[in-house]
């Protein structure tokens, strides 16, 4: 070798080992920058999800939300984000932009995209922040990164036909006798009882090929199942849909008597007994132990755009009721516009009493859901006949009768609960 050529070789070797160590930089950088970029979503996300659950707790999603309550939120959301490390210091939560001078964090609400859904129920967050590089490291302005999220208290209904919400180990969480049959059409059904004996069929379960019991415990018995319906132990206790549900608004409501035959909505301290009744479009409200409708036989009631409220005045579990026996014949359509929608029949939270369907001879059609979060809903009547679109109930009963769940999500209410749209 000569030797201008082992100087030749020193620099092919001093540009390789540059060329190396470039490599290594920038992969060191790349590294720095996806972190930086994965923190920032991190607590984007977080953010929006913070301000979006104010909005639902506030009860955005079922009346107009107001500036106070948006105020509310976004500053929940500017919190939450200087919780998790990123803070402008023009939003007065900290002395200085977090982490680095130049960041910053964007809140909106409502936002301008439809594509969400309503904007006026979400949170829109983008944090702008730079990061300190190993290779350039006084090069922060080209290093930015960005990271936006998008939360809303969002339409959410879980599409179960019937479901128990009960979530202790309760057995007979729903009930389902010899003389009866219960029919599920278009939807699932959901037992959340961890009890080996959550689901006790004695008649006929049936259910669309292709849709599935899903029973957290297990059913005990279970004897009577329809071909290609599957019965599934899930272990997983599921959230109730309608969870958060504010009572109707009261304010504009007045004071009615139970007198027929049309009934007009309103807030009713009495009882609707035997007779043939016919109710408006709107919201009817009944409050107080031994009021609300009872039917003993030989009655009627017919209705739409109707939404039924059982409540109590006091603070005990002695709500209004609804309750059929005899041969009666009911026909009502819940809600079809508004964020009540769908919504036919609500039980106080703090109620535990049965609401109580059919009858001897009954014949009856329930369009709309049936929502009791701490009581029971109980069909009941032998030969009697009723077609239901959703039952959501803290448990269920079925003794005699034909009973259908024709589960429809146009029919349907939809609740709302807080999650991460983008």
């Amino acid at each position: 070798m000569r030797r201008d050529d082992g100087g030749q070789a020193i620099v092919l070797v001093a540009i390789t080992i540059l060329g190396m160590l470039m490599a290594v930089g920038l992969a060191i950088d790349s590294g720095q920058l996806y972190n930086g970029r994965r923190t920032a979503q991190e607590a984007a996300d977080a953010a929006a999800f913070a301000g979006a659950t104010v909005l639902y707790q506030k009860g955005c999603p079922w009346s107009t939300c107001t500036s106070a309550s948006v105020t509310v939120a976004t500053a929940a959301a500017a919190s939450d984000a200087e919780l998790n490390g990123f803070c402008q210091a023009t939003s007065g939560l900290c002395a200085s932009d977090t982490p680095a001078s130049g960041t910053t964090v964007t809140i909106t609400s409502p936002i301008t995209s439809t594509s969400y859904g309503d904007p006026s129920l979400c949170v829109q967050v983008v944090i702008s922040t730079p990061v300190k590089t190993t290779l350039v490291p006084q090069a922060q302005a080209l290093t930015t990164v960005r990271a936006t999220a998008i939360a809303c208290a969002a339409a959410f209904n879980a599409s179960y036909a019937m479901m128990s919400t009960d979530s202790g180990c309760d057995s007979k969480a729903l009930v389902e006798q010899s003389q009866g049959t219960l029919t599920i059409d278009n939807g699932n059904l959901q037992i959340d009882s961890c009890s080996t004996s959550a689901g006790y069929a004695q008649g006929k379960v049936r259910l669309d090929s292709g849709y599935s019991a899903y029973i957290v415990g297990g059913a005990s018995p279970w004897p009577d199942v329809s071909p290609g319906t599957t019965v599934t132990n899930t272990g997983n206790v599921q959230a109730d849909p309608f969870a958060g549900t504010p009572p109707p608004p009261m304010a504009l409501l007045t004071p009615q008597s139970c007198g027929g035959p049309a009934l007009q909505p309103g807030i009713y301290d009495c009882r609707v007994g035997n007779g043939t009744y016919t109710m408006a479009p709107g919201t009817y409200v009944f409050e107080g132990h031994n009021n609300g409708i009872t039917f003993a036989g030989g009655s009627s009631l017919t209705g739409t755009g109707v939404l039924i409220y059982l409540t109590t005045p006091d603070t005990d579990a002695d709500c209004a009721a609804f309750s059929m026996s005899g041969n009666s014949s009911v026909d009502l359509t819940g809600p079809i516009s508004g964020p009540y929608k769908g919504l036919l029949m609500y039980q106080d939270p703090r109620c535990t009493g049965t609401i109580q369907v059919g009858g001897n001879g009954a014949i009856g059609s329930l369009s709309g859901s049936i929502y009791a979060p701490a009581g029971t809903v109980a069909a009941n009547g032998n030969p009697s006949s009723f077609t239901m679109t959703q039952v959501i109930a803290f448990q269920e009963s079925v003794q005699n009768g034909n009973f259908t769940i024709d589960y429809s999500s146009g029919a349907a209410y939809v609740g709302y609960l807080p999650a991460l749209m983008r």
